[in-house]
């Protein structure tokens, strides 16, 4: 996911890609009329789709991401072409279709966002949400995941979208194919212990492959 493609289209992904960190800016309307990203921390070259993977699964609602990600696909191609054309890019610009086509060459980004930040953003009072308790090794940290993965927001967030992932592949990806992987089914394997006594999920290790099933009869 995160090697470089060197014959392919590359730009300069934030890379962290989550709601907070949008600032937004209203008019006196109460519209936005200006987004600033912030916390370059983890800036990274290359395929476009790290981003918009990033975007739609942890910033979008339900609604919007089902039926406006193509539009919202659309107008991101629309000014990457213009402001290419703009500044003479020497080489041929993406089409639409290439834009399509990163997206879903790095969907395991989704996942990521998926796990590990919508959790945090569902947490009911922002005075409980606590960022090092999340990845944490203690008791603490441990009932801190617990409420986290049992939150009913996100189990109803989380339990369309395994279908989903599970239907596109994404839950067939080798270890090896991301350095995040290792994290990723550290938050998919606790979720799942949580849910195991209700026979909601089934887990599948199978020759360093990590796949989530939902039981459909459940």
């Amino acid at each position: 996911l995160y090697i470089r493609d060197p014959s392919g289209f590359s730009v300069i992904n934030h890379n962290d890609m989550w709601v907070p960190n949008f600032f937004f800016k209203f008019n006196e309307d109460g519209e936005v009329n200006d987004v600033l990203f912030i916390d370059y921390q983890m800036p990274h070259f290359n395929s476009p789709g790290i981003d918009l993977n990033f975007l739609f699964y942890g910033a979008l609602n339900e609604e919007t991401r089902i039926f406006k990600v193509k539009k919202l696909l659309r107008i991101y191609h629309e000014v990457l072409r213009d402001t290419l054309a703009a500044l003479n890019y020497p080489k041929p610009i993406p089409t639409l279709h290439d834009i399509h086509v990163e997206v879903l060459k790095t969907g395991l980004n989704s996942l990521i966002a998926s796990f590990c930040e919508v959790p945090l953003l569902m947490v009911e009072h922002s005075d409980d949400l606590n960022m090092d308790l999340s990845l944490g090794s203690s008791e603490t940290a441990e009932k801190f995941r617990y409420t986290l993965f049992n939150n009913e927001k996100y189990k109803n967030f989380i339990q369309k979208l395994l279908i989903e992932f599970d239907e596109l592949g994404y839950l067939d990806w080798k270890v090896e194919k991301c350095l995040f992987l290792e994290k990723l089914y550290w938050y998919v394997s606790n979720y799942l212990i949580m849910q195991r006594t209700k026979g909601n999920f089934t887990y599948i290790s199978h020759h360093h492959y990590y796949k989530l099933i939902i039981n459909l009869s459940a």
